[in-house]
């Protein structure tokens, strides 16, 4: 067996020193064996830019539980903007909601959806954007949110359909959202 050899397998010996390559020992400053690698030599490579991509440090176990890299670094859905992208849609139909402007209002109106319950609306769509938003870290959530939004639009194009409204409303907004909620569905199950 080489020295070098001796040296790769065993960073320390029974008197505390380490061997070198070229024979000699030094002092070990802790006779414990290294369990992997040091911050300080992670934030050497970050800094010094040998470090391997987040994509590559950061993987999936296919277990639904995300990694976190020894800098603190939480693996995020990638990518990351159809997610916030659908939750600003959502942000931006619970806010024309709240007091709600008149297409809207023409929109509940034309399917029979009853207006004691349209408060209901707002709540509902903004504890969606926070699921998508949250699901951008938890993609477990996003898949839930989404399926659940997948519901809320097939329901949205069946009362459209019973009340034969068969214009703008059902084709751009109902169907529109629920084919891209779909997309986003199908996304995630891949996530998963």
């Amino acid at each position: 067996m080489t020295p070098e050899s001796v040296w790769h397998q065993r960073p320390t010996s029974l008197s505390g020193h380490t061997p070198t390559p070229s024979g000699y020992s030094r002092p070990c400053s802790r006779p414990s064996p290294r369990r992997g690698p040091s911050l300080a030599r992670a934030i050497e490579r970050w800094i010094d830019g040998s470090a391997p991509p987040r994509s590559s440090r950061l993987s999936h176990s296919g277990t639904g539980r995300r990694h976190i890299d020894m800098l603190g670094h939480i693996d995020v859905l990638e990518p990351w903007w159809p997610a916030a992208g659908l939750a600003a849609t959502q942000v931006v139909d619970a806010a024309l909601c709240v007091k709600p402007v008149p297409f809207i209002v023409q929109c509940l109106i034309d399917v029979g959806f009853p207006q004691s319950r349209w408060w209901l609306l707002p709540p509902v769509k903004c504890a969606a954007a926070v699921g998508l938003v949250a699901g951008i870290w938890i993609p477990a959530i996003a898949f839930a949110t989404t399926v659940a939004l997948v519901v809320y639009f097939v329901l949205a194009v069946v009362m459209h359909i019973r009340a034969k409204d068969f214009g703008r409303n059902l084709f751009v907004n109902a169907s529109g959202m629920l084919v891209l909620c779909i997309a986003m569905a199908v996304f995630l199950a891949g996530e998963l």
